[in-house]
Order: structure tokens, then C-alpha cells, then sequence
């Protein structure tokens, strides 16, 4: 399944060229004008990422950074704006964005950066994943052993491990 990105823009004619080069990569690409609209849509879940302008009608793509956090806590979110200051880039970074652009961009830069935040999404997802492994099967699983002395030390180890204890 394509990961799905979530490009709020209300530049319309940048927001289709950039949806456009997103689609022939191989991604699932949906829009919104506004950050209120993105923040709905991103509410309903299922983004991967989110590509956000700074300039935006009504609430701006920063004053919507903690929201769309909230809204989607596990959608890191890419930054772009044309109207570039250290303070903005940093006040992104700061609520939380993933990275910052300044149009116009490389898309080759940018297809780079999205590629290095869907990784640490695997990545994320895989530790959470062998975590809950290791909680639920317990710290003897990786023991190898069905005699009854190694089934006895087993027993032992379930008991202990959950001890503050050296």
C-alpha cells in the first residue's frame, strides 16, 4: 500500500505541480486549501506525512503545527513556505516539524527528505512493534529449551525479572 501524504497549500498551481510529482513517485497524494481543512482531514487519520505552507488563509501553517499534532501525534510534518525568516524555520522545528523548506525547492531535495522521514516512520513503527514482542512473550521467550531444567530456569526468570533488583 502507497504511503499517503496530506499537501496543504492554497496556491493551487503549486499544490498540483507538487501533488503531481508526488503521484509519479508513488505516492497517495490528498490536498487542502487551508490548515483548517488539513486539520480536518488529518483528524480522520491514515497520513504518513504532511507537506505544510506557512502563508495560509485563516490559522497559518504554524499556529497549525501543535493541532495537526494532536490531530495525527504520529504524521511528521514537512514545512515549506516562500517567505523565509530564521525565526519561522526555528518556530517550526521547535512545535515539532520534521524539516523546513524555502520555496522554491529541489524536488529531488525534497524527495529525499520525504524518503528519510517515511524511513524513520518504519523504523518507528518496527521498534514499537518488537517492544511489544519482547512485553508480551516475556524476557525468557529468547531462551531456547524445552527440557525441564531450562523449563524451570524459564519459570524462575518470569519471576524475577519484573523485580527492582540486581
Amino acid at each position: 500500500m502507497p504511503e499517503k501524504i496530506l499537501v496543504i497549500d492554497d496556491d493551487t498551481s503549486f499544490q498540483t505541480m507538487l501533488c503531481e510529482a508526488l503521484t509519479e513517485k508513488g505516492y497517495e497524494v490528498e490536498r487542502a486549501g487551508s490548515a483548517e481543512q488539513g486539520l480536518e482531514m488529518a483528524g480522520r487519520g491514515g497520513f504518513d506525512l504532511i507537506l505544510l505552507d506557512v502563508q495560509l488563509p485563516g490559522m497559518t501553517g504554524i499556529e497549525a503545527i501543535p493541532h495537526l499534532n494532536d490531530a495525527s501525534p504520529k504524521t511528521d510534518i514537512i514545512v515549506m513556505t516562500a517567505y523565509s525568516s530564521k525565526h519561522s524555520a526555528l518556530e517550526a522545528i521547535k512545535l515539532g516539524a520534521y524539516d523546513y523548506f524555502t520555496k522554491p525547492f529541489s524536488l529531488k531535495e525534497m524527495d529525499i527528505v520525504i524518503r528519510r522521514a517515511m524511513e524513520k516512520r518504519r523504523l518507528q513503527a518496527e521498534i514499537t512493534a518488537l517492544r511489544d514482542s519482547l512485553r508480551r512473550d516475556g524476557p525468557a521467550s529468547r531462551i531456547i529449551g524445552e527440557s525441564r531444567a531450562i523449563m524451570e530456569v524459564k519459570a524462575l526468570i518470569e519471576k524475577v525479572a519484573p523485580l527492582d533488583t540486581t
